[in-house]
């Protein structure tokens, strides 16, 4: 059988295609509250054909105020720029209830740009881009890897970043400190972490663990009697 030029080009036109849409990088996490499984974050990243990062997430949790459980169910996406690693684009959208809420942040010049839609409303804020500006959502786990890549281990100590946070519009500081190291069981076996304080300064702190590769490997605000956990 005589296969044309032309199939084989169409052929490796589509392989290319799907190779370049893989994820280099995937994961999942398990969300506790006060105690008890109460859902997951499922982690995806892949390189756009820009070269930028574009790392996803899908989150679907059941939150009880102790009278009514309500499922939570939303996915991210955020794009940061080839080499650079700042935000180019992020975006929130919730796939439970009825209203679809979404939050998006876009860059305009040197400003950061959100748009936020609530039922039926629509607002839109703008804050200056400054330079390390990181995207952290404070239920969005993996994106707090961010600050661990920025921070200095040379350095050490206490170091302070600013944290963008889309559903307030505003950028707040806030602050690492490496506390040490140790051996952690996880289901893939024994991982060397490096263990942080996290601080949403003046506001709120909790326990990060991540891997040598800067992965999130636990967050535990206690506070909150939540704990996140690398299936």
């Amino acid at each position: 059988m005589v296969v044309s030029s032309a199939f084989w080009m169409v052929f490796l036109l589509q392989a290319g295609q799907v190779s370049a849409a893989a994820p280099s990088y995937t994961q999942t996490y398990q969300v506790i509250l006060r105690g008890q499984p109460a859902g997951t974050e499922i982690v995806s990243e892949r390189t756009d054909k820009n070269g930028n990062l574009v790392s996803s997430s899908e989150h679907d949790i059941l939150v009880s105020d102790g009278l009514e459980t309500k499922r939570v169910a939303f996915t991210t996406e955020l794009i940061l720029a080839k080499g650079s690693r700042t935000p180019v684009r992020y975006e929130m959208r919730y796939t439970s209830g009825e209203s679809h809420d979404s939050c998006l942040v876009t860059v305009a010049g040197n400003q950061l740009v959100r748009t936020l839609i609530r039922g039926s409303r629509k607002s839109e804020t703008a804050t200056p881009l400054q330079p390390a500006m990181v995207i952290v959502e404070s239920n969005v786990y993996h994106l707090y890897e961010q600050l661990v890549r920025k921070y200095d281990a040379k350095k050490g100590g206490r170091q302070i970043f600013q944290a963008y946070l889309p559903p307030v519009g505003a950028d707040i500081p806030s602050a690492l400190t490496l506390l040490g190291e140790e051996d952690v069981a996880t289901p893939a076996g024994m991982i060397r972490a490096r263990n942080f304080k996290f601080e949403f300064v003046g506001l709120t702190n909790a326990l990060l663990s991540v891997d040598k590769s800067g992965r999130l490997l636990r967050f535990f605000n206690p506070e909150q009697e939540l704990e996140v956990l690398r299936k």
